[in-house]
């Protein structure tokens, strides 16, 4: 959507910010899909379901906020030190993006949930809710695209947190 509601040069900016601070948070995302969702499926009791949460979600949080950190601090460096001044990434567009990869985590968790403990009809919820989001989402950075890129992504994350 970002060429059709900005332009080919967002787009460009997107996809730098995307490799540089997209990344990490997707990675701890699979991480979280491909190792939480087995282990609470053998989990054998509500209460062992809770602790395996409480504790993956420390270790998550913990591990989001240090990506956090370092990317914030780092992602201007990278850009200066391989793109020079080709791209600029205002600080307003970092601080969407890490929120945005946090809101990535979450979703993880929830869909993990649901995928391994959840019932049927839970799925058949999680699909609509989806669709749902992303419906909000597109029509989000609809409107946010008055605002530049920035506007357009937190008003994309504002959809994916809405239903």
């Amino acid at each position: 959507m970002i060429p059709e509601l900005l332009s080919f040069e967002a787009l460009a900016t997107f996809s730098v910010l995307a490799a540089i601070v997209g990344a990490p948070f997707h990675m701890l995302q699979l991480g979280i899909g491909y190792t939480l969702l087995p282990r609470l499926r053998k989990a054998p009791t509500i209460p062992a379901r809770r602790q395996l949460l409480r504790h993956e979600g420390l270790v998550t949080t913990f591990a989001a906020a240090g990506t956090a950190g370092l990317l914030w601090v780092a992602t201007p460096w990278i850009v200066r030190s391989f793109l020079g001044d080709k791209y600029i990434l205002p600080t307003g567009l970092i601080i969407v993006a890490l929120v945005l990869g946090m809101l990535r985590l979450l979703s993880s968790y929830a869909k993990t949930m649901v995928k391994s403990i959840g019932t049927t009809s839970d799925l058949v919820k999680l699909n609509v809710f989806s669709w749902l989001s992303i419906a909000l989402a597109a029509g989000g950075a609809t409107v946010g695209a008055g605002w530049g890129l920035t506007g357009l992504l937190n008003d994309v994350g504002i959809g994916w947190i809405s239903p």
